[in-house]
């Protein structure tokens, strides 16, 4: 089938039951799964959960779950491997950071959206790096994508909505300037999981086919390092440990289960696959907000949501149109 993704027995055991499953499903499967993670975020910053002790769980549901399978695999893999593992993982340390100075002054969707958009820059490196081809349709996604940002920047939280016209606009700026931050140091972990499923060793099998499970091991073995030795130099409280631990494990399974799914299919067009999982995340996320959170659907709101959306379409643009006018009566 085409668009489908032979997922290797070694990294992916349960890999028979995906080999038929176009890449597009998975990957908006795995936005879903990462859903779960924003969602952690915001449980825990209602109860005044520290962000990080978040991370801390999740980083550890992920340790445990990828660390014994990587075992085999750490006298095999290449130096690259590792170093880029580490630095994804670390990367994530300090998304984290500014995640919560964005649900501090915006809503969930509008952070969600910024982190979920870090396919634009892996878009761009896979045009650069293996000649991927970019079309109109993936350049007017970056400009949608681009133009998400630029309204999710504009939502405030309920408390900020009465401030003066000055500050309102400084606020906006500032959220902004989180916003893309957020797209740009998240996007890292993107690029490290194309660059691996891009890089062929032998015999049709990429790094990320042959060592995915060191990869996704260090990567959250890094994250929770980093925010131990954090917690050691702050000595930051923890005001409700079994909500924290609640918090963190239900965006430890979002994380496991997306990156798994997005590993599995990450060699295809990464106008296709980032795009898809962003697209359903953000959905996900805006649904859940809306109904469970409560946030207010503005038009600036349903802005954010709806060029989101456009972007995700407009990079599937060309694959739309051909499906189209290949499908006859």
């Amino acid at each position: 089938m085409a668009g489908c993704r032979m997922v290797s027995a070694h990294f992916t055991r349960e890999g028979d039951r995906l080999m038929q499953v176009p890449s597009a499903a998975l990957a908006g499967l795995a936005g879903i799964s990462f859903a779960f993670i924003g969602i952690g975020y915001r449980l825990g910053s209602r109860h005044n959960i520290h962000e990080l002790h978040v991370m801390a769980m999740m980083a550890a549901v992920g340790a445990a779950v990828f660390c014994p399978r990587a075992i085999p695999l750490i006298r095999q893999a290449p130096p690259s491997v590792w170093w880029i593992a580490l630095i994804a993982g670390m990367t994530q340390y300090v998304t984290v950071y500014e995640i919560r100075a964005a649900l501090k002054r915006g809503p969930l969707t509008a952070a969600w959206c910024a982190v979920m958009l870090g396919f634009i820059p892996v878009i761009i490196y896979a045009r650069l790096m293996f000649g991927e081809t970019v079309t109109a349709w993936h350049y007017a996604a970056a400009v949608a994508g681009s133009a998400c940002v630029v309204a999710a920047a504009t939502l405030t939280s309920p408390g900020q909505a009465s401030a003066t016209a000055g500050r309102h606009v400084g606020r906006v700026i500032v959220f902004g300037a989180l916003l893309l931050g957020i797209l740009i140091v998240n996007s890292l972990t993107n690029l490290a999981t194309k660059h691996l499923a891009m890089v062929q060793v032998d015999a049709g099998q990429s790094q990320m086919d042959l060592f995915g499970d060191l990869f996704l091991a260090v990567l959250y073995v890094a994250a929770l390092l980093s925010v131990i030795i954090d917690q050691a130099v702050t000595r930051r409280p923890i005001p409700n440990p079994r909500r924290a631990a609640a918090a963190g494990a239900l965006a430890g399974a979002g994380a496991v289960g997306g990156m798994w799914l997005l590993c599995s299919c990450a060699s295809a067009a990464a106008g296709s696959v980032f795009v898809m999982s962003t697209v359903s995340s953000i959905l996900f996320t805006a649904l859940v907000g809306a109904l469970w959170f409560g946030e207010q659907r503005t038009w600036r709101w349903y802005a954010t949501l709806g060029l989101g959306v456009l972007a995700a379409v407009l990079s599937q643009g060309e694959a739309i149109v051909r499906a189209i006018l290949t499908s006859g009566p």
